[in-house]
């Protein structure tokens, strides 16, 4: 770093220059206390220099400043983030009245310390409080053509059409077995597309493990019939160990709907019997 000329002009502008192309701190600067507010200059008489030739005010290291010693160079202390933001957490807590975190009790280069809150298990349990919700209300489904699945719902499946607020977004609500069923008009058509030939790819050759809604039948047969006269595409699957046999079809935008025979009691995984099926079972699904 340039010394510091005592013919008697400010220098201060020439000495925040110079020290801004160098990172190096004398053995007076500690590792650890580059963050802190920096020596003040002692004032400069007439034809003097400053008195030790160094002016710990303007060593202001870059953040880009090398972590090592190259060879050659003088000594280059590293720059502490850990100890920084230990040091400024601490001042914020206090100045907030709060106890300052623990230290570690030696930081190492490139260690972050942050303060932990107790863990959830140590917290005294909190009283048992429901979720105060008393019933389903409504299902929506994304739809292309929100027309064409209402006369699907409703033509094949028996849904109504009920009122619906003049929303911004296109669409119809509809009920009917319970459900409130709510068809949403798609503001992404060409991803809906992709998903629903990918879904009919794969039903095509395995059963549909997706996203689903499913309704019991006491006629597991006439259900078949129905969709066959509809000519809807579907796939029935049966199971002598759980009593359960199922239809799985598609609504037109690719949403799997399964109707089955029968639900397992809750806790149970299989039918106590075979029930809803309503007649002689077709052997072979409609594909």
């Amino acid at each position: 770093m340039p010394k510091p000329q005592g013919n008697g002009e400010d220098t201060s502008s020439s000495l925040v220059a110079a020290a801004a192309d160098s990172f190096t701190f004398g053995p007076s600067v500690a590792s650890n206390s580059m963050h802190r507010l920096p020596t003040p200059m002692k004032k400069k008489m007439p034809g003097q220099g400053f008195p030790s030739g160094r002016a710990h005010a303007v060593h202001l290291p870059r953040p880009s400043a090398p972590a090592t010693s190259l060879p050659g160079s003088p000594t280059r202390s590293r720059y502490c983030m850990a100890d920084v933001m230990a040091e400024a957490r601490q001042d914020f807590q206090k100045a907030r009245g709060l106890h300052p975190p623990p230290r570690l009790s030696a930081p190492q280069p490139h260690m972050s310390q942050s303060y932990h809150p107790p863990h959830p298990a140590t917290a005294p349990a909190a009283p048992y409080r429901p979720f105060p919700i008393v019933s389903f209300n409504h299902m929506s489904k994304e739809v292309l053509d929100y027309e064409l699945s209402r006369d699907f719902y409703c033509g094949v499946l028996g849904f109504i059409e009920i009122p619906r607020p003049a929303f911004e977004n296109e669409g119809v609500w509809l009920y009917g077995f319970g459900l409130s069923l709510h068809l949403i008009k798609s503001r992404y058509p060409e991803k809906r597309l992709l998903l629903k030939g990918r879904r009919i790819e794969h039903f095509e050759e395995a059963l549909p493990n997706v996203d689903h809604m499913a309704f019991i039948t006491s006629n597991l047969n006439e259900v078949e019939k129905q969709l066959r006269e509809h000519n809807v595409f579907y796939k029935r699957f049966g199971s002598h160990k759980t009593n359960i046999h199922q239809i799985f079809l598609f609504d037109p935008d690719g949403n799997v709907i399964e109707i089955s025979n029968c639900a397992p009691p809750v806790g149970e995984t299989t039918c106590p019997r075979v029930v809803g099926m309503g007649g002689p079972a077709s052997p072979q699904s409609r594909l």
